[in-house]
């Protein structure tokens, strides 16, 4: 998108009565506004952005990302802080597999812990992929529009799962309109499990040939059990080191 340009209204200085000859400068005509095109179908759209990641599922397993995933517990209501930790992590996303988690380093409010102390709470079991081939099967999408995201002109697209299962997402894609490529995600789950009121995730993703890699993000879950864990909101943020497609 072009920005708009900067204009500068300069002042008229009357010297004194025009001449008879003299006739006024004809007023320039109006740019006319640039068009764009009409949005595309969202299911047209959203068949297109599987295709582009088709070679994707056909070379990779997954993806494995080396990461610092810091959380902040803190009270829902008054946002209080409760605790903080942090650990260094190589997680192991597979599109069709439990995924793994090898833990480096734990930190448990300042103070080191050993890595095996680590107890990972996170659902190991896959989602199912938003831009597989077999999306149709589990998502229906619709179209929001036009949206800048990342510094990328996207397509904004709703997704709802067909189901309301845990491995079902619902939320919004953005994918870049001209590339096809995944810009970011926020999704939640269609189902949470007990005790957890809501999690929201808030990815960013960037291509690297076939593979789609992540960029870090952050998730917000929020926890209430009465009496055991009550109004808890866990902020967790996601600071990528590396990242690579795990071959087949």
């Amino acid at each position: 998108m072009r920005p708009f340009p900067m204009v500068a209204l300069a002042a008229l200085l009357v010297i004194g009565p025009a001449r008879a000859e003299e006739k006024p400068a004809p007023a320039a005509e109006a740019e006319a506004p640039a068009t764009r095109p009409p949005l595309p179908d969202a299911d047209a759209f959203y068949r297109r952005a599987r295709e582009r990641h088709a070679p994707m599922f056909e070379r990779y397993a997954g993806t494995e990302t080396t990461m610092w995933q810091r959380v902040a517990r803190r009270h829902s209501e008054t946002l209080e802080l409760r605790s903080h930790s942090k650990i260094k992590v190589i997680v192991r996303d597979f599109y069709f597999a439990p995924r793994q988690i090898e833990v480096l380093e734990y930190w448990e409010d300042g103070e080191k812990k050993d890595p095996s102390d680590y107890t990972d709470r996170g659902g190991k079991e896959p989602r199912h992929p938003l831009l597989h081939s077999s999306a149709p099967e589990n998502y229906r999408v619709s179209m929001i529009g036009r949206r800048k995201k990342a510094g990328h002109d996207c397509i904004a697209l709703k997704i709802e799962g067909r189901e309301k299962t845990p491995r079902h997402l619902e939320g919004t894609l953005w994918i870049d309109e001209e590339t096809l490529d995944l810009v970011a995600v926020d999704v939640h789950p269609a189902k949470t499990p007990f005790g957890v009121k809501s999690i929201e995730v808030d990815m960013r993703f960037r291509q690297e040939g076939d593979a789609m890699l992540s960029m870090g993000g952050e998730t917000r879950v929020h926890v209430h059990v009465p009496l055991v864990f009550p109004n808890n909101l866990l902020i967790i943020t996601d600071e990528v080191l590396a990242a690579r497609g795990i071959p087949k």
